[in-house]
This record gives structure tokens, C-alpha cells and sequence, in this order.
């Protein structure tokens, strides 16, 4: 953000922490005028060049936050705060001198375009370390370089064949990027007391889901980000699938299904020491690359086997049993094969991630292909211009379940 203008020059206030959970979060102040408007708000003369210095942030009298500011330059002040989402909301009013804004991230951290800037503030929310590295490698604004280019493409003179080839390949890979940003969704889903939670808890590796004899223990949805093979996922436990006698449970069911029309990837989990089941409880279309059924209990004496269970439900099948870390293992590479990760995928730089991503990308595809070549140089530059960024779409925790086939 601008702070002010005059003809001895400019003071600048900027946020170079992307949104989202940190240790700490760091502000750049700069401009002929940062030593007077920063030292009106600390309460120890700032350091020189080069020095480091730990002081307190004053706000109308109030104690802000104790920092760490450092001189890099002359005309340059970065100051370090604590992390959490109070204290960066305390000093960003404080450098808006009481302003109801926050400072924007503007890709303090190198980014050299819009999209890059989106890719900054997506990496301070990965939880895998393979999105990490996406997230990381889109930053170059390479992506953005190359919009610029097929922007640049639809002149009079233009090469629309090209640009129309290098959207549908960018359009193509949109749905690893948006699983890179938000995770696929894997739901578990079965009959209660089938294994799920004890399943849900084994792939997260905590205790997450609460494990009971009593049938129907697990009434709502209960999702937790995890990692597998360093690719991002959400795992989440359902509901058992039965005809319930209580408002609660019928609700936890009425969840689980509707769930199951949007996940990701759906685990058919099958109690594999009960005689009797039903394939019928499992009512979405089962016969499509996002299933697979889980046959659990291997550990007591067998009363189903994987070819009853793989030809009354269609899918291929994954025997666990309690202590079987191979099992896990054969899971956990079965779900990557039926997501997004597994398709073979160009360098990440060139990636499109965000929905709105796609939106921009598929009207220039639409405006190529009716000659508007106008229209859809339009639609590729407002990808890469300036602008606040959409922060909903990079949040890590959105509510719902995402698709990701």
C-alpha cells in the first residue's frame, strides 16, 4: 500500500507475510519519510544500517507487540513481529494509523506477478511437502510470463493456433493444481462398526476419530488435512450408512451421503469378519476410477472374501487388518494412482491452481474460438494484472468437500 506522496518522496507500508498461520510475520516500511513515521511509533531510537534491534511497537500509548527491526538499506526499515492473526491485524492498523485496512500482500517474498503473488500466499498454507514445492516452484512468475506471451500472441498478426493450443494444455493440468491448492477428498465410507474411524485414525496417524464398540459413534463429518506420499489430501470419517432411529444419526447419514456425490475419492470400508452386508448402502455410482473398497479386519477369521467383495461392489479391493503397515501402504498408493497426482504433469511453473484461474482461461478459449482474438488477449492479461488476490480461494480450511477427478 501507498502511505503518502509528496515531493520528497514516497512512504511505503507493505505486509511481505502471506495470509494464513505463521511464526512470525514481517512489514517493510521504506520511503524518505520511514525514519519519522516509524520512529513515532517505537519506543527506542531505530538502528543503523546493517543493525538489528529488538524494540516495542507503540499504538495510541498502547504496547503493539515487542519486534525485531533491521535497516537493510538507508530508506528501508523491516520490522518482525510475532505471528497469529491478532498481532498482524494490531500492526497493520498501527501502519495505517488507524485506517479500518490491513497492508496488502504483494508478493513481498519475490513474486513476479499477480499469479506468483497468489502462489506465495497459497505456500504459507501447504500442508504436504510436494504443494510446498508447487506452490515454491510457481512463485518465478513463469506462469505469468507465459500468459503474457500468448497474450502478446493475439495481435492482428497473431498465432491463434498456438494460443489455442497452450490454453487447452493449461486448462489440462487445472486439475492438479486446484488438488495441489486445496487437497483431494478421500470420504470413508460403510456400515457402523465396518473400521472406519480405526482406519481414518491408522492413515492419519493419530487419534482423530473416536474409536467405540457402540455402533454409531461417529455422527458427523470429521476431516483433517493430511499428506500422502507428500501429496496433499483430506481425509475425512463419515457416518455409519444404516436406517437410523434417532434424528442425529438419520442427519450423520443424510452428511455421509451427500458427501459421498462430491468427494474426491470414496473408500468403500467392508467389516471383512461379518458374514452379512449390504453392497446396496453404498448407493453412488460405484463403478468409476474415484472408488475403492477397503476390506477390513483381515486379522480375525475371514467370512468375505476380496472376489466377493470386488464383484458385488465393482472396484478393486484393499485387505487391512489391525498392525498391517504393507496394507496401508498398498491404500495409501492406490489413492494416489486415482487422483490428480498420478497423471503425468508438465513443470508446476506452468500450472493454473485457483477456480478463478480456470474461469479467466476457459473465457479466453471461449473468445479465441469465435475469432473475438481482442476479448481473449483481454481475459489472459486480467489474469497477471495487479490486484488484490482472491485469499478465499488459497484459505486451507474451506468448508464442503472438493472434487478433484
Amino acid at each position: 500500500m501507498t502511505r503518502h506522496d509528496s515531493e520528497a518522496g514516497i512512504l511505503r507500508c507493505r505486509c511481505l507475510t502471506p495470509p494464513g498461520l505463521a511464526g512470525l510475520s514481517v512489514f517493510r516500511v521504506e520511503g524518505r519519510e520511514a525514519l519519522a513515521f516509524l520512529s513515532a511509533r517505537v519506543d527506542r531510537p531505530l538502528p543503523q544500517t546493517g543493525q538489528l534491534r529488538l524494540m516495542r511497537l507503540i499504538h495510541e500509548g498502547e504496547w503493539v507487540d515487542e519486534v525485531l527491526v533491521s535497516q537493510p538499506t538507508a530508506l528501508t526499515y523491516e520490522i518482525s513481529t510475532h505471528g497469529g492473526l491478532a498481532v498482524r491485524e494490531a500492526v497493520c492498523r498501527l501502519l495505517r494509523a488507524g485506517e479500518p485496512h490491513q497492508p496488502e500482500f504483494d508478493g513481498g517474498w519475490g513474486a513476479q506477478g499477480k499469479i506468483a503473488g497468489e502462489a506465495m500466499a497459497a505456500l504459507s498454507a501447504a500442508w504436504s511437502l510436494r504443494g510446498a514445492e508447487f506452490f515454491l516452484a510457481l512463485g518465478s512468475g513463469t506462469l505469468d510470463a507465459w500468459l503474457l506471451r500468448l497474450a502478446s500472441d493475439l495481435n492482428l498478426q497473431g498465432r491463434p493456433s498456438e494460443v489455442h493450443r497452450g490454453l487447452h494444455d493449461l486448462l489440462a493440468r487445472a486439475n492438479y493444481g486446484r488438488a495441489m491448492a486445496h487437497g483431494v477428498s478421500v470420504l470413508l465410507l460403510g456400515a457402523p462398526n465396518a473400521g472406519k474411524s480405526t482406519l481414518a485414525n491408522r492413515l492419519l496417524r493419530r487419534e482423530r476419530s473416536i474409536v467405540a464398540d457402540e455402533a454409531g459413534t461417529t455422527r458427523d463429518l470429521v476431516e483433517e488435512a493430511t499428506s500422502f506420499l507428500g501429496y496433499p489430501f483430506r481425509l475425512v470419517d463419515a457416518a455409519g450408512l444404516r436406517e437410523a432411529s434417532d434424528s442425529v444419526e438419520q442427519e450423520g447419514v443424510r452428511r455421509a451421503t451427500a458427501a459421498a456425490k462430491d468427494a474426491g475419492i470414496r473408500l468403500f470400508v467392508v467389516d471383512g469378519s461379518q458374514p452379512e452386508w449390504k453392497a446396496s448402502i453404498f448407493e453412488s455410482d460405484r463403478r468409476d476410477s474415484g472408488a475403492l473398497a477397503v476390506l477390513t479386519k483381515r486379522d480375525l477369521p475371514h467370512r468375505l472374501s476380496v472376489d466377493e467383495v470386488e464383484m458385488a461392489l465393482g472396484v478393486p479391493v484393499v485387505e487391512i487388518s489391525d498392525g498391517d503397515e504393507g496394507g496401508l501402504a498398498r491404500l495409501r498408493a492406490q489413492i494416489l494412482y486415482r487422483s490428480p497426482f498420478a497423471q503425468p504433469q508438465a513443470p508446476p511453473i506452468l500450472t493454473p491452481f485457483l477456480d478463478s484461474h480456470v474461469r479467466q482461461l476457459e473465457e479466453s478459449l471461449k473468445h479465441l474460438e469465435r475469432g473475438n482474438f481482442s476479448e481473449a488477449r483481454d481475459s489472459l492479461l486480467s489474469l497477471v494484472a495487479s490486484g488484490n488476490q482472491n485469499r478465499g480461494e488459497n484459505e486451507p480450511h474451506e468448508k464442503g468437500l472438493h472434487q478433484h477427478r
